[in-house]
């Protein structure tokens, strides 16, 4: 038997609710066939499990704050109000864009080697080191903690000390323009020609441009900001450099020597930039990782499948991620003498070649 219960008075579409409190699933299995023999006429039942001897501090609600959507069925055997937060898959942590960075040049991050096609346009980068600049949020970072990181390899070849504990699901695009901007390193575009992307930055009004032909005359703006975190890099020389280049053309006045002194000590604390990394607990398995991952919108597009795989194989199976990528890169470009994956037709894209194999072994099942 239950060890007490309630009858409520509603108003609104429940006329009456019974409260029921036992001790165990059991009672309320038995609780429940036993209204179940009540003669009443339309009658729904639902419930709330609520775990009032295990969870402290916890206080049965009265009835009437109960919302509907916090009753559950208990067939599903979910927690309802009482219960507390259902346990989630993640957990959050606070890092700054310096210890990004610092990460994913030791390899705790897997960044993928920087050897696949970035989609970015560069004025998107500038977009993002303006919003920044400007203070704004620029979204969360979704990272999975690799549970083989023992077992694992470096990611690439370009001497990361250690294995990654922590693989990208979202984000990537971000902290690829990040680091490429920061580090000084070459991306490559679509045709697999290697580029820099050089953003310039004009402190006397705080804005930010791709830097072109016209930029790069223009004495108001720093050519590229990533000299200001280059290894060795001292702030004063370049801005001394700056002033001196400005200078030439016109007058500076004190004001705006103090003000471009200040931009520029500004620019090189965005190292500091607070992120949010939610990162998925390393117990869970690939099916709750290809959940979450379909269900995430990346700038309000479904993010691409292949980049998810392609850091995965970087890991488990780097030889062939490379071999991937360099057939992609090979069927580019017209050799002379020799067999190579290049024609005039087809050009195909490592995520299009990621197709293949499922097809081939759905119709090989069929």
């Amino acid at each position: 038997m239950p060890d007490w219960s309630n009858l409520y008075r509603m108003n609104g579409e429940t006329d009456y609710l019974l409260r029921v409190v036992v001790p165990d699933i059991e009672l309320m299995t038995a609780s429940t066939g036993l209204i179940a023999k009540i003669q009443l006429s339309d009658v729904s039942s639902s419930y709330a499990l609520a775990l009032t001897s295990s969870r402290a501090g916890c206080d049965l609600l009265p009835p009437e704050s109960i919302s509907r959507r916090d009753r559950y069925s208990s067939e599903n055997h979910k927690p309802g109000v009482c219960g507390g937060m259902s346990e989630t898959i993640f957990t959050k942590v606070d890092h700054t864009l310096g210890t990004l960075m610092d990460a994913i040049d030791l390899g705790t991050i897997g960044l993928p080697e920087i050897q696949r096609p970035f989609v970015w346009k560069n004025a998107k980068v500038r977009n993002l080191f303006d919003s920044m600049y400007q203070g704004f949020p620029v979204g969360y970072l979704l990272f999975w903690e690799n549970a083989a990181a023992e077992e694992s390899r470096r990611i690439g070849i370009d001497g990361k000390q250690k294995v990654p504990q922590q693989l990208i699901v979202d984000g990537q695009q971000r902290l690829t323009s990040l680091y490429a901007v920061i580090k000084g390193r070459l991306v490559l575009r679509e045709n697999y020609d290697a580029e820099r992307i050089e953003i310039a930055f004009n402190p006397l009004v705080g804005k930010f441009e791709v830097a072109d032909a016209a930029i790069k005359r223009d004495k108001s703006f720093i050519p590229s900001i990533s000299a200001v975190w280059a290894k060795g890099a001292n702030l004063f020389e370049i801005v001394d450099a700056y002033m001196e280049g400005l200078a030439s053309t016109r007058e500076i006045t004190p004001d705006e020597k103090k003000y471009i002194q200040g931009a520029f000590i500004k620019l090189q604390n965005l190292s500091g930039f607070p992120f949010t990394v939610l990162s998925l607990r390393s117990n869970i398995d690939e099916e709750q990782v290809a959940e979450v991952f379909v269900r995430i919108n990346s700038e309000g597009k479904m993010l691409n499948q292949a980049d998810f795989i392609l850091t995965l194989m970087s890991v488990f199976w780097d030889e062939g991620r490379a071999e991937l990528e360099a057939f992609c890169r090979n069927s580019r470009t017209p050799t002379m003498g020799q067999v190579s994956p290049f024609n005039y037709i087809f050009k195909p894209d490592p995520d299009q070649l990621l197709r293949v194999p499922s097809t081939w072994r759905s119709e090989g099942q069929g």
